[in-house]
Order: structure tokens, then C-alpha cells, then sequence
């Protein structure tokens, strides 16, 4: 049994209107940090005592998150080890008997090392390469050796970062005094690093703090923090090698502890998300697992807050992290459904919503649970198939299906191979997407050995036709709506310049690419409609459906992060069109409105459906989508389905609990209890 986690108290004067102040983020790793802290005289944070006892239930959720194996620190994005795996890896270090043995061991668990600790297998194999015939014991001095070599390149390195900066002529003239001094003071550090080899944590941090943090310009974030990673870097290199030992030490201590120094900090540990909150303190949705650098180096509960830190880059990283607790719920090897989601929000708060998760990763596990994080039968809606849409009633992608497509398009090689995605998987595509979809067969049968980038411009150029095509019936309907009003000058005149000005901006003139929809809401925003007895037809025509072609016709423009993650354009084009498809849940009323997470309040609905309701009353949603009520019969219909088929447990009760909710908050205007339960029957019109 593991002890529970304690909650560090820290000292008010770290924390100023909820921001750390810039001397407040340490400059080094996790190894670095006991003799950081004592050269600059730290004196460790009180540790009070716990507010509340951890329950049974508490403990056992600790243990088996301390116990999930695969998974990334959501902050530094270091792949972490399990404490058995740790001690695994010890007892293989103990059996280490020549060089080889040695980097074999490190090429085995390289997954698990830092970027600063790669570097360590790297000159390993140089030493070998360079003397095939050396002893272990020689093997790892002379590795010991390469650590000056190593810090001593950083700081040239962090030299050159600076004077690049300097040669920009981006800067006030007392910006470029101080990276000078800094320059300087780094050129007497490297060679005293040369002359005495030792690790001076205290010099680095204070010529950090003395010439940088007095910078104006607003790049001294990214200036700072790459110096300081650079040096992390080299500093915790430094230390995995430099083993201290005497002549009757036995060689496979020394290994040991060399290999006990390297992967330490890859070790998983258990962190509280909030701390000094004894109110969160029984709540394990409080609890997210680091790597022991990273829970060395927080000062404390703000470390999600992006002040002097790389926020995109720990966005990637906590996104990383999303998925791995993902799989392994969807894996059942961490019956906590409910943990993740509830975690998350507490980081996105904390985070003054910089850091988020993949949203289509979460929706699934949105129910009730109580605070202790019991155990629940319960099953995430969205692993499961051949579910429709409440909305729109397309089948949705499962979280499973979706992963599966998505493999298949980064495989994929050839057109002719992507259109058998496409045509395989048909019945998972949105209508709207469908023509598009024939479009791309059809070119798959005139011009099988045609490029993808050849293939993309045709499909964009098809695309825009489509996008001309339907703002064609949005102005149609416009003008129509103007020549029907009579005695209302004024308002004709506004509906007949707002139908001129899509015409020219949608339809006169082609789009070939990304259109922001800023810019059609800046367009019809000017030309309110007026006339209330007509608003129910023109506002979603006018509003919602012209923003739902400009996102239907944008899936054929990727983003250059999703290009490249897919290997082409096109292929990210067709892992997009699924993914408009793609199930996600969303809350019927929505949280904003005073809607919660529970069962009865959530209901499946394909990405591009969620996106569109946002925020909206489900009543109102439903008026202007008359389609609503006759697909979200079918979708209950289908989960009720799967419930007494014993495929989905805990959902017996699901769509007569789902249709009561819709009657309730939509006020009696969205009523399909009809359908679910024998005792009600249909309302007569």
C-alpha cells in the first residue's frame, strides 16, 4: 500500500495576485534541485498536516494510477517509468558486466530518458566505437569524462542563442546591454567549468536571474526558458554520470547507482493538480501523475498557469498525457471513467484556460460519480458503433473507428488507397460530404496514378463550386424574403444589400482557401433581421447554416500541423472528413446554462452537430432543426438497443431518463417520452 499524498504548503510570498514571480521557476532538473537549493539557501516548504484521511477507495485509485505503465508526463512530456518497472531495470543494472551490457540496457529503456540523458547513450556508443577492448570500469570514467565536454558545448550554445538575438536588431538598447553581460558572464562559467569540473548550479541560476529577468522585451520568456532548458539539460547529463565511489565499492553498485541516477527522474509520482485547497483534498480528481523531475521542480499549484514557461509545448504534452489515460480507461486497465474529465477542468481553470485536451477524447466519460471516485458500471458511449447522430442522424465515428481510419490514412501511399478508406467507411460520412466523396472516386477511376498534391487542388476547386453552390440558396432565399415584404421599405433594402454582399464575398468570387468565419459573422451581422414572425426560418439560414458550409468547405484546407502529422494535405483532408463525424457528447443543457455532468443530461451528437449547438437552448436548437426529435429517437432507440443486447452496461434506463430531461428544461417543447415509455402517448397536434 502506498502512502497517501500530502499537500505542501508554501510560503505567501511565493504567490503574488495568483502569478509566480519570474525568480520563482528554478533553472534546473529534479537532480539538481537538493544542491540548488541549499547554494542558494531554500529553506524547504512546511508540510502540514492533511486536512482530511484518505479513504480506502482514495488509496486504491493512487495505487493503480501510480501503477499505469505508458504514460507521458504532462508536462515535460518525458515517457515515465512505474516504480516496478524502475526496480526492474536496477536489477538488470546489477547483472551489467561489460560496456555493451551497458548501452544495451540504456538502448532498451531509451523511451524513458529525457532529451539531456539521450545524449548519454550517444557518446556510450562513441567510446565503444573508439575502443572496442575497454573494461566497464574505464568504460564509465571516461563517460564521466564527456560530461565537461558536454556542459561546455551548452554554454557555447546558449552563447551563440543570445548573440543571434542581439544581431537581430529586435531590441532596446538596454536589452542588448544585458544579454551582453550575460554573454559575458557565461564565457567566465564556461571556463570554469573546464578548469575546476563542477557542477555550478548557483552561478548559472544567479547570472540567469541578474541579466535576464530585467529584460523588456516580451520575448523574454522564450529567451529564458530555452537557456534554462539547455542548461537543465546539460546539468542533469552531468550529474547521471558523475558517480561518486571508493576502492572498495563494488562495480555493480557503481552501475546501479549510475543507472538508478539516469532513469530516477523518469519515475511516475503522484502530484496534487491544486494544492492549498484542503477542500479538494479527498477528491482524487486532485491528483495527476508526474515525473519525479517535474514534481521536484513545481513551486506550486500555478505550474499549469503559462507565465515564463512554453504553454504550446506543455499543451502538447498534457494532450499526450490525455490520450494515454484515455486508452487505458477505454482499455479497462483504470476503471476511473469519471477522473479524467474532472481533472482536466481543474487544470483548464487553473490554467486561465491555456492548457485544454483533446475535447473529442473527453466527452465520453461525462457521469456521475461521488467524490471518492467509486467504482461504476459504466461504459463510454463513444466506443461503440453504427450510433447516430441526435441531430443530424449521420452514424457516428467511434473513438475506436476513428483511431482505426486515422492509421489507415497515415498509411496510406496512393489516391486509389485513400479512396478505399473513403468508399469503405461511406456510411460514416455527413451528407454534405458525400458529393465530395464521388468526386474523389470518380478522379480515382480517370487518373489512378495522380498525386496527391494534384488530387488536392481538384478537390478544393470542387469544393469552392460547392461552397458558391449553397450561399446560392442562402441569397436565394434572402431576395425572396425581400420581395415578399410589403409597405416595409426600409427592411427590404436591408435584406437586399446583406443578399448583394454574401453574393459578392461567397459566390461572385471563389475561395482556394481557409475561410475564418469571423468575417461571414462580421457580414450578417450588420443586417439584423427584424421581422420576429419570420425569424425562426431566416436566422438559422442566414446564421447557422452559412457557418456550417464555410466548416464543411474548410475540411479540405488542413492546418499545416495536421498536414504534417498525416503525412499530405490530402490525407489530412480525408482523416478531417470523419472526423466531422466523429461521436462526442454533448450536455443537452448546456453547463453554462446550469446543466451538469450527468447521464441523463448527456446525449451523442457528431462533432460537427456539437460544434454548432454550442451553447443553445435544446428547445430552441430543436425548432430550427425540425429533424431533431425523429434522430434522437433513433439514437436512444439504438443505445436501448445495445443495453438489452448486454453490450452497453449501466444504461438501462438511459433513453427514458434522456427523453424525461428533454421535456423538462426544453419546457415541454422538445417531448419524446412517447417513445420510451408505454404510459405516455404521442400528443395530438
Amino acid at each position: 500500500m502506498i502512502k497517501p499524498i500530502n499537500i505542501i504548503r508554501l510560503n505567501n510570498n511565493n504567490i503574488v495576485n495568483n502569478k509566480t514571480s519570474f525568480v520563482s521557476y528554478p533553472a534546473f532538473g529534479s537532480e539538481e534541485k537538493d544542491s540548488f537549493e541549499k547554494s542558494n539557501k531554500i529553506e524547504p516548504p512546511i508540510q502540514e498536516p492533511e486536512a482530511s484521511i484518505c479513504t480506502p477507495q482514495q488509496i486504491q485509485f493512487q495505487e493503480e494510477l501510480l501503477n499505469l505503465p505508458n504514460i507521458h508526463c504532462p508536462i515535460c512530456g518525458t515517457k515515465m517509468l512505474t516504480q516496478k518497472d524502475f526496480q526492474n531495470i536496477l536489477q538488470q543494472a546489477e547483472n551489467v558486466k561489460t560496456p555493451e551490457e551497458y548501452t544495451d540496457l540504456l538502448r532498451a529503456n531509451q523511451e524513458f530518458l529525457p532529451d539531456g540523458k539521450l545524449a548519454i547513450l550517444k557518446n556510450a556508443d562513441k567510446i565503444i566505437e573508439k575502443n572496442p577492448e575497454i573494461d566497464l570500469a574505464t568504460f564509465m570514467q571516461s563517460l564521466k569524462q564527456t560530461s565537461t565536454e558536454y556542459v561546455d558545448n551548452m554554454f557555447q550554445q546558449n552563447i551563440d542563442y543570445l548573440q543571434a538575438h542581439i544581431d537581430s536588431e529586435m531590441y532596446v538598447d538596454s536589452d542588448i546591454k544585458r544579454m551582453k553581460a550575460c554573454i559575458k558572464d557565461f564565457q567566465i562559467l564556461k571556463q570554469k567549468n573546464i578548469d575546476e569540473n563542477t557542477l555550478i548550479y548557483k552561478e548559472i541560476s544567479d547570472t540567469l536571474k541578474k541579466n535576464l529577468a530585467g529584460i523588456e522585451s516580451s520575448n523574454i520568456n522564450q529567451i529564458y526558458n530555452h537557456i534554462k532548458n539547455n542548461f537543465k539539460a546539460a546539468l542533469a547529463y552531468k550529474t547521471a554520470v558523475n558517480i561518486r565511489k571508493d576502492e572498495t565499492t563494488p562495480q555493480k553498485d557503481i552501475t546501479k547507482q549510475a543507472f538508478s541516477r539516469i532513469f530516477q527522474s523518469s519515475v511516475s509520482k503522484i502530484s496534487p493538480v491544486q494544492q492549498n485547497s484542503e477542500e479538494l483534498n479527498s477528491d482524487i480528481a486532485n491528483n495527476i501523475l508526474i515525473c519525479t523531475s517535474c514534481d521536484k521542480n513545481k513551486q506550486n499549484s500555478l505550474k499549469f498557469y503559462p507565465h515564463n514557461v512554453d504553454y504550446k509545448k506543455l499543451n502538447k504534452n498534457f494532450d499526450n498525457y490525455s490520450r494515454d489515460i484515455t486508452n487505458a480507461i477505454c482499455n479497462n486497465s483504470f476503471p476511473y471513467p469519471m477522473y479524467f474529465g474532472r481533472m482536466a477542468s481543474m487544470v483548464y481553470s487553473i490554467s486561465m484556460h491555456s492548457v485544454g485536451l483533446s475535447k473529442d477524447k473527453l466527452y465520453g466519460y461525462k457521469t456521475k460519480i461521488d467524490d471518492f471516485g467509486r467504482k461504476v458500471n459504466f461504459q463510454p458511449l463513444y466506443l461503440n458503433d453504427d450510433i447516430p447522430c441526435s441531430c443530424c442522424g449521420t452514424t457516428m465515428v467511434s473513438f475506436n473507428k476513428m483511431d482505426e481510419i486515422s492509421e489507415q490514412v497515415k498509411k496510406a501511399k496512393t489516391l486509389p488507397e485513400l479512396n478505399n478508406i473513403i468508399q469503405t467507411n461511406k456510411k460514416y460520412l455527413n451528407r454534405k460530404l458525400l458529393s465530395l466523396a464521388d468526386f474523389i472516386n470518380d478522379m480515382t477511376v480517370e487518373h489512378p496514378n495522380i498525386s496527391y498534391e494534384e488530387a488536392m487542388t481538384e478537390v478544393q476547386i470542387e469544393d469552392a463550386i460547392l461552397l458558391q453552390k449553397r450561399f446560392g440558396h442562402i441569397v436565394k432565399k434572402i431576395r425572396e424574403k425581400s420581395n415578399s415584404l410589403i409597405g416595409n421599405q426600409e427592411q427590404r433594402d436591408e435584406y437586399a444589400k446583406l443578399a448583394d454582399e454574401l453574393e459578392e464575398e461567397f459566390i461572385k468570387h471563389k475561395h482556394l482557401g481557409f475561410i475564418n468565419f469571423t468575417k461571414y459573422k462580421d457580414i450578417y451581422s450588420k443586417y439584423p433581421v427584424t421581422d420576429q414572425r419570420d425569424a425562426f426560418r431566416l436566422i438559422p439560414l442566414i446564421k447557422y447554416k452559412g457557418k456550417e458550409y464555410i466548416a464543411f468547405y474548410n475540411v479540405a484546407h488542413a492546418s499545416e500541423a495536421k498536414t504534417e502529422k498525416y503525412g499530405s494535405e490530402m490525407q489530412a483532408f480525408v482523416r478531417n472528413m470523419f472526423n466531422m463525424s466523429a461521436h462526442t457528447m454533448d450536455h443537452s443543457e448546456a453547463k453554462s446554462r446550469g446543466g451538469d455532468n450527468a447521464l441523463n443530461n448527456l446525449i451523442g451528437m457528431c462533432h460537427s452537430c456539437n460544434t454548432g449547438k454550442a451553447t443553445h437552448d435544446i428547445g430552441y436548437w430543436a425548432m430550427v432543426n425540425p429533424e431533431m426529435k425523429r434522430n434522437t429517437i433513433k439514437n436512444l432507440k439504438r443505445i436501448d438497443e445495445l443495453a438489452k443486447q448486454g453490450k452497453l452496461d449501466g444504461y438501462e434506463n438511459y433513453a427514458t431518463n434522456v427523453s424525461e430531461n428533454l421535456y423538462n428544461i426544453s419546457y415541454g417543447t422538445f417531448d419524446i417520452r412517447y417513445a420510451f415509455n408505454k404510459g405516455k402517448t404521442k400528443h395530438k397536434k
